[in-house]
């Protein structure tokens, strides 16, 4: 099979990776967290004249027409920057599930994703949220969140029918509720008390968890972006400081470490690109996503996006 990228692909990749070099520093990234709204709304305005969220939009709509493998790649090049804004969300799920409808697609970065309840864990089915004569109520969680967010795209219940409404998080009835998760990232619950919903047609449960599906791809891919960053970044630390007069790299027990890391990347790299290759599949894709990346293949060895991080720290002393 052949892996290679693309002339536009390989434009793409270029495009993001300068962006994320050049605005997503560490110190950089300390700084955006600080802000109120836990982002840089200047920093989110530049991502968006970027077109990451067009990646997934079909031509015939005015996007690119990009598919799973095309939101990899991006994912790809986000993950050393440890992006705050919610691209990859509004980039892969709000495209997918805003049903063609232009005026969604055209302003998608107003958008956030309400498909989480507590309690539930991954269950896409909402369990509290419904919906009766045309009015929301009910909460959700875990939705990515940014500055430029007025409206939801809501999971939610209208008897036994599953479908995806339209809410907006400025009408009286809709309350947000912000935090940051553990990396930094701004997220929120939602809380709907008889909001207006207007429903979007043609998207049902089958439509989310293909949805999902997609986004999930993308983030394993972010995270391979990040796990190569820390990857580099050791390397580099043991190619310069050293000890008995000789660099780290030297010993040959580090070169071992060096090359057990490199493997694990490889393989989750790997990994992305099948799941990428099964995204129209979804219930195959989640099987190999927490197979490989959620899951300890046995006792002593941990999921690969926890053990490459630890890993360098331990290379680092």
């Amino acid at each position: 099979m052949d892996f290679s990228l693309s002339d536009e692909q390989r434009m793409l990749q270029d495009t993001v990776g300068k962006f994320v070099a050049d605005r997503y520093s560490l110190d950089q990234r300390k700084s955006y967290m600080a802000q109120s709204a836990g982002h840089d709304a200047g920093v989110a305005n530049e991502l968006a004249d970027l077109g990451l969220n067009l990646v997934q939009i079909a031509e015939e709509q005015g996007g690119l027409g990009g598919d799973a493998f095309d939101a990899m790649i991006v994912g790809e090049a986000l993950g050393p920057g440890l992006v705050l804004e919610p691209v990859m969300d509004v980039m892969t799920a709000v495209s997918a599930l805003a049903g063609g409808r232009e005026d969604i697609l055209e302003d998608s970065n107003a958008y956030t994703l309400g498909l989480y309840e507590r309690g539930q864990r991954y269950a896409l089915t909402p369990a509290g949220t419904t919906v009766a004569d045309g009015k929301i109520t009910g909460t959700k969680t875990l939705a990515p969140i940014s500055a430029a967010a007025t409206h939801a795209l809501v999971s939610a219940k209208d008897g036994d029918d599953v479908g995806l409404y339209r809410v907006s998080l400025t009408a009286d009835g809709a309350t947000v509720f912000n935090y940051p998760l553990q990396d930094g990232r701004p997220f929120a619950d939602l809380q709907f008390d008889g909001v207006a919903a207007e429903r979007i047609d043609g998207v049902g449960l089958a439509e989310i968890e293909a949805a999902v599906a997609r986004l999930t791809i993308a983030e394993c891919a972010v995270a391979v972006g990040a796990m190569q960053a820390a990857l580099d970044m050791t390397k580099e630390y043991l190619s310069v400081r050293k000890q008995f007069g000789r660099p780290l790299a030297a010993f040959q027990e580090l070169q071992f470490r060096l090359v057990d890391m490199n493997m694990e990347v490889q393989d989750a790299r790997s990994m992305s690109i099948w799941a990428a290759n099964q995204a129209n599949q979804p219930a195959v894709m989640r099987c190999c996503v927490r197979r490989h990346w959620q899951k300890p293949r046995s006792a002593k060895r941990r999921p690969m996006f926890a053990k490459i991080p630890s890993s360098c720290m331990a290379a680092w002393g």
